[in-house]
């Protein structure tokens, strides 16, 4: 079994550190992994782009689940709580405590199982409140 969460934390690892393009980081990455079914290719480049794509309003979401803000928490943290929230909010197909228990494995597996309690807490939270959860107008915050 794949560890596709696991590549998706090291594409966003990536463009994070290193600003690179993110489609050319999943184009190499996909190039690296070809031997993966057509279905975990596509949760890759799903998850990925939408997590950048999307990385804006998953800082908003997480910020308002948690007592430490984006900035403040460890970019490895930031990344599994940006990728689990993003399939929690926009990826119908993952029921929420897959994406929650695949982000605690994930901190286990990076070795911090200190936050896995952190990481399961804020994702639960949102799980369980994503239909309250009320994004700024951008229209009148910018007019």
């Amino acid at each position: 079994m794949t560890d596709t969460r696991g590549i998706v934390l090291d594409i966003l690892l990536e463009n994070e550190n290193n600003g690179t393009f993110i489609n050319r980081i999943i184009n190499d990455v996909l190039d690296k992994y070809a031997y993966l079914d057509r279905r975990d290719r596509a949760f890759i480049g799903t998850l990925a782009s939408g997590t950048v794509e999307r990385r804006i309003a998953l800082d908003f979401c997480i910020d308002s689940f948690s007592n430490a803000k984006c900035g403040k928490i460890k970019p490895l943290i930031r990344e599994i709580l940006r990728l689990s929230v993003y399939q929690i909010l926009y990826m119908d197909h993952v029921p929420d405590s897959a994406a929650c228990n695949e982000a605690v494995k994930l901190v286990s597996q990076r070795h911090l199982d200190g936050l896995k309690g952190f990481v399961n807490g804020v994702l639960r939270n949102i799980a369980r409140n994503n239909e309250k959860i009320v994004f700024p107008d951008i229209e009148t915050q910018y007019s």
